[in-house]
């Protein structure tokens, strides 16, 4: 369940003034941990010692033996919530939740790092967008531009979008004003049991729902409106306040 900053502040808090002492070995994407632990003043009164064995060579020698695989598989996420997230905000994580508790399932976070029309995102900037997700939620990368690259990487998985995005997706231009590769891009995501959960916006033009777009009729089941749901702030305009302050 996504947590606020102010939540996931008091939950450390509490842990540094728990009395308790650890130490870590972490790998892989939880190495976070240790940052948001130290992100919080504290953190010397819990932790004793941070390791990190991320290469296969360095995790047998912390172990002993080499294991007999060094990472799971974890199933497919159920529900998705793609985005660039620059920056992740509460318009999101609210999003996920209400999206969450009408599904009861868990929604994953999805950050491409490759771009339909713009160039591959940087390592740094990768990081700084990852990083935001330590201890909150589930975030998967992916070099997966298209909703029907998506697809074949969460199998099954229903999409949460803005209602621009839903319009984007029954819009020829976006498949390069081709209109039969518009309908085999939507005919394959619904077969494979994909749908779109869209989430009212609120823009220049007012509120905009997905009543407002037009769904070919053959495709107006592979929509579905989140109920009781808008978005009243965007990324965009955050970094531009930010600009500005």
């Amino acid at each position: 369940m996504p947590l606020t900053d102010a939540a996931w502040r008091s939950l450390i808090g509490a842990m540094h003034g728990s009395g308790r002492k650890a130490s870590l070995a972490i790998t892989g994407g939880g190495s976070g941990a240790i940052a948001e632990l130290l992100r919080i003043p504290g953190g010397s009164r819990l932790l004793v010692e941070a390791q990190v064995p991320y290469d296969e060579s360095a995790l047998s020698a912390f172990l002993g033996a080499a294991p007999a695989q060094y990472c799971s598989a974890a199933p497919p996420p159920p529900v998705v919530l793609p985005g660039s997230f620059n920056p992740l905000h509460h318009g999101h994580e609210t999003l996920a939740q209400v999206v969450q508790d009408m599904r009861q399932l868990p929604v994953a976070y999805e950050i491409s790092v490759t771009n339909v029309d713009k160039p591959p995102l940087a390592a740094e900037v990768v990081r700084s967008r990852v990083v935001q997700f330590a201890w909150k939620a589930p975030v998967e990368l992916t070099a997966a531009p298209t909703f029907l690259e998506k697809s074949r990487l969460f199998p099954g998985a229903a999409f949460v979008i803005g209602v621009d995005t839903a319009e984007r997706l029954v819009a020829p231009r976006y498949y390069g004003h081709d209109e039969d590769r518009m309908h085999g891009a939507l005919e394959t995501m619904g077969r494979a049991g994909h749908e779109f959960l869209v989430a009212a916006r609120t823009g220049s033009d007012g509120l905009r729902t997905l009543r407002d777009v037009a769904l070919p009729g053959r495709y107006a089941d592979l929509f579905r409106e989140i109920p009781g749901f808008r978005v009243d702030v965007s990324s965009t305009e955050l970094r531009a306040r930010t600009a500005k302050a």
